[in-house]
């Protein structure tokens, strides 16, 4: 049964794109877009940035992410069996900064 909850839980954790205002190093809004998991690819985070700013469009500020590798494993024994569990995969991370544009498009 646990063998079942793990992958099911990480699809429901990886399952959107977030989009977070904060103020860049020049003072102006602009909006930190995350799509992590292996579920989403990068074009999730350009449409969550089209939904953000809508039909002004938007500005590419920067882009950071990475893939680490991870496994989980687990033994089971008794005296007269022997059990061992191991999954692996990769844990991803993708963030994009934008900045919606000024007035209509």
């Amino acid at each position: 049964m646990r063998i079942l909850l793990l992958p099911a839980l990480a699809l429901v954790l990886a399952g959107c794109a977030t989009a977070t205002a904060m103020h860049g190093p020049d003072g102006r809004e602009m909006q930190a877009i995350e799509c992590h998991g292996a579920a989403l690819s990068p074009a999730s985070c350009y449409k969550k940035a089209g939904e953000v700013c809508g039909a002004r469009g938007y500005d590419i500020l920067g882009r950071d992410g990475e893939a680490i590798p991870m496994a989980t494993g687990y033994a089971q024994t008794n005296a007269y069996q022997g059990m061992m569990i191991q999954q692996s995969g990769m844990v991803i991370y993708r963030t994009l900064y934008v900045r919606c544009k000024d007035g209509a498009p």
